[in-house]
């Protein structure tokens, strides 16, 4: 079936209420809240076209003391980006550009917004490379890499999976997690360990499945997050 949109999800809902603390959030309310979301489309859709596969989990700050007993950080970036601050300086260019068309410097305010835009592209791009790296990139709630190539350590997941897809036509189904594979598996196991996470696990023919946990008892598997991305 054909999912849902993605701001009707439980991923999104995950996400939003992070976002929601940014001071880009505070500034520029919804505006930001979809430049951001259009960023991790783009992360996704960058990595699931290198065909290699990988895993990224999206980590609140928060929790980073939790992750570290599910997980075992390989390489980190001494200066990392902080993508967050990026998006919030294009949505202000962007805000900047919508209300400001007559004005005699439009067009080297515009210049300036697209090469910040191309900028944010790379980005993505750069961090979608370190997936191809055995083992989980780590992505702050500000978009900024924590560790990539990291190894998923925690306890198997004794609870339920359901999809989020099916649930509401077929509570009653669940799914069997030795047919996901081994990426999937540890996904898994490191969102039941962590509530409040989201991993997206890229599969090398290119869909994306999102994971985030439901309740104590039960994680939500969303099948096709580069479906549902974008607004209907």
């Amino acid at each position: 079936p054909t999912p849902p949109p993605f701001t009707d999800s439980p991923l999104a809902w995950n996400l939003l209420r992070e976002v929601q603390t940014h001071s880009g959030y505070q500034r520029f309310g919804m505006g930001y809240w979809h430049v951001y979301r259009d960023f991790i489309d783009r992360l996704l859709l960058a990595t699931a076209a290198k065909k290699n596969g990988g895993t990224i989990i999206w980590l609140p700050q928060s929790l980073e003391e939790c992750a570290w007993h599910g997980a075992e950080p390989r390489f980190s970036l001494e200066k990392a980006p902080d993508g967050a601050q990026l998006l919030e300086t294009f949505r202000e260019m962007e805000e900047w550009s919508e209300f400001n068309r007559e004005t005699d410097h439009w067009h080297q305010k515009e210049m300036v917004r697209l090469r910040l835009k191309r900028e944010l592209m790379g980005f993505a791009d750069l961090l979608s490379r370190l997936t191809r790296v055995d083992g989980a990139l780590f992505l702050s709630d500000r978009l900024s890499p924590l560790t990539f190539g990291a190894m998923i350590t925690a306890k198997p997941w004794k609870g339920g999976i359901v999809s989020w897809v099916e649930e509401r036509f077929f509570p009653s189904v669940r799914m069997d997690l030795s047919r996901l594979g081994a990426r999937h598996t540890s996904a898994v196991n490191f969102i039941g360990h962590c509530p409040g996470a989201i991993a997206f696990v890229i599969s090398q023919d290119g869909p994306v499945a999102g994971l985030v946990q439901k309740d104590k008892e039960t994680i939500y598997w969303w099948p096709d997050c580069l479906g549902g991305l974008r607004d209907s």
